[in-house]
C-alpha cells in the first residue's frame, strides 16, 4: 500500500506483532493480579469453609509441589509441540478453575483445585514470558517491561481483592474475579497467532528435549547467571511480607502507614524499572556490563537495608524501603535478561532449568520464619538482608566466556 509520503508500506504485519507482545506481556499483570486472590482471600477461604491454620498451609504447599512436579516437564513438551495450544489449554483450566474454587464445598476439592492451579499457571505465563523473548532481540528489554507489568499488578491486585472484601464480599466473588480475568485472557489469546515452536524454527526437531536440557547444564555461564537471577526472590513478597511486619510490631506503625510504606516501595520499584526501560544510558550499561549495574544496584540495595534495620521511625524505615525497592527493582530483568542470553531461542529450556530454585525459595521462607520466631522480627530481616552480599559474592570471579546480552539488533520495543 502507498503511503502519502511515497513508496510502500506493510499493513498488518507490524500491527499484529506488537498487539501479540502486548498480550503476552499483560499475562505478567494478570498473574500477578491473581496471585493475590488466595494470599490475601485466606482469611476469607478460611471462614467461609472453616479451614484451619494447618489445612490453608497443607494447600499452599500441596499447590507448590505440584508446580515444582509438572510444570518444568509440560513446558519442554510444549518446545516441541507447539506452545499457543499449550497457552491456551492452560487458561481454559485456570478459568474453569478458579470458577470451581468458587462453588468448591469440601476440602478435598480444594486440594485438587489447588494442586491444578499452579502448574496450569506456571504453563500460560510461563510459556507466555518464553514466546515473547524467544521472538525478540532483546532479552533484557523484555524482561524489564515484563516486571513493570507485573509490578502494576502487585499494586492493582491487592488493592482489588481489599475492596471487595470491604464491600462484603466473600471467597466465591474473590474467586471468580479470578476466573473472569483468565476468560478474559483466553478469549484475547484465542485471535493471536504464534510463531512456529522455536523447535521446529532451528530445525532441531531430532534432538531430543532432554539433549538440549543437557547441553543447556553443560553452559557454565547459564548457571551463574541463573543463580543470580534467583537471588532476586529474597527481596521479592518474602520480604514485603517480613518489612510489613517489622514495621507494625517493631517501629509500633499502624496497617494503614504500612500499606502506605510498602505502596510506596512498589511504586519506587516501578520508577527504576521506567528509567531501566527509558533511559539509554542506563539501558546501554545493562547491555554492555550488566554485571557491574547488578554490583551497583547491590550497594544500593544494602545501604537500604542497612538504613531500614536501623531507622528510628516509620517513615525514615519507609525510605530505607524504598531504597531497596529502588535500586533492586532492576536485579530481576537484567539476570533473567542475562540467563535468557546464553541460549537464545529456548527459553522454555531455561525457564525449566531456573524452576530448579523454586525448593530453595521455600526453604528460604522457612528459615526466614524460624529466624524470627526465635530470634526476633530483626534477626529475620537481618537474614533476608544478606541478599547484596551474595549478589556480590556471585558476581566476584573469572566469569567464563558467554553470549552478550544483545543489544546491536533493532528491538521491537520503541
Amino acid at each position: 500500500m502507498s503511503s502519502k509520503w511515497g513508496g510502500t508500506r506493510t499493513v498488518g504485519v507490524p500491527t499484529a506483532a506488537a498487539r501479540r507482545r502486548g498480550i503476552l506481556l499483560s499475562y505478567g499483570l494478570v498473574d500477578e493480579v491473581v496471585a493475590a486472590i488466595p494470599v490475601i482471600g485466606a482469611p476469607l477461604l478460611r471462614s467461609d469453609l472453616g479451614l484451619g491454620y494447618g489445612q490453608l498451609g497443607l494447600l499452599f504447599a500441596v499447590a507448590a509441589l505440584s508446580g515444582f512436579v509438572f510444570e518444568p516437564t509440560l513446558g519442554l513438551w510444549s518446545d516441541r509441540h507447539g506452545q499457543r495450544w499449550w497457552i491456551i489449554g492452560a487458561l481454559a483450566v485456570l478459568a474453569v478453575g478458579f470458577a470451581a474454587l468458587g462453588l468448591a464445598d469440601t476440602y478435598g476439592e480444594l486440594l485438587v483445585l489447588f494442586a491444578v492451579y499452579y502448574p496450569a499457571v506456571g504453563i500460560a505465563v510461563g510459556l507466555a514470558q518464553a514466546v515473547v523473548v524467544n521472538e525478540a532481540d532483546d532479552a533484557l528489554r523484555v524482561m524489564t517491561r515484563w516486571t513493570l507489568m507485573a509490578g502494576i499488578g502487585d499494586i492493582v491486585g491487592p488493592l482489588a481483592i481489599t475492596a471487595l472484601a470491604a464491600a462484603h464480599q466473600g471467597w466465591r466473588a474473590i474467586a471468580w474475579l479470578g476466573g473472569a480475568l483468565w476468560a478474559a485472557l483466553l478469549v484475547a489469546t484465542v485471535g493471536v497467532r504464534f510463531a512456529p515452536a522455536p523447535s521446529a524454527a532451528r530445525g532441531d526437531r531430532g534432538a531430543g528435549t532432554w539433549t538440549l536440557v543437557r547441553e543447556a547444564l553443560a553452559t557454565p555461564t547459564l548457571w551463574r547467571w541463573a543463580i543470580l537471577a534467583w537471588i532476586p526472590t529474597m527481596i521479592d513478597e518474602l520480604l514485603l511480607a517480613f518489612a510489613a511486619l517489622y514495621l507494625h510490631a517493631v517501629r509500633h506503625a499502624s496497617e494503614a502507614e504500612v500499606g502506605l510504606l510498602i505502596t510506596g516501595t512498589l511504586v519506587a520499584a516501578m520508577a527504576a524499572l521506567t528509567l531501566l526501560d527509558r533511559v539509554p544510558g542506563l539501558r546501554a550499561m545493562a547491555h554492555q556490563n550488566p554485571r557491574r549495574l547488578l554490583a551497583l544496584m547491590a550497594l544500593g540495595v544494602l545501604l537500604g537495608m542497612g538504613g531500614f534495620l536501623m531507622a528510628a521511625t516509620p517513615l525514615t524505615a519507609g525510605g530505607g524501603l524504598a531504597v531497596v525497592g529502588f535500586c533492586g527493582a532492576g536485579w530481576y530483568p537484567i539476570a533473567k535478561g542475562g540467563t535468557f542470553a546464553q541460549a537464545p531461542g529456548r527459553a522454555v529450556v531455561v525457564r525449566a532449568i531456573t524452576s530448579l530454585g523454586a525448593p530453595l525459595e521455600a526453604l528460604l521462607a522457612a528459615g526466614v520464619g524460624f529466624v524470627a520466631q526465635r530470634w526476633g522480627l530483626a534477626a529475620g530481616v537481618a537474614c533476608i538482608a544478606t541478599a547484596p552480599l551474595l549478589m556480590l559474592a556471585a558476581l566476584v570471579g573469572r566469569w567464563p566466556a558467554e553470549r552478550p546480552t544483545p543489544a546491536g539488533a533493532e528491538s521491537p520495543y520503541p
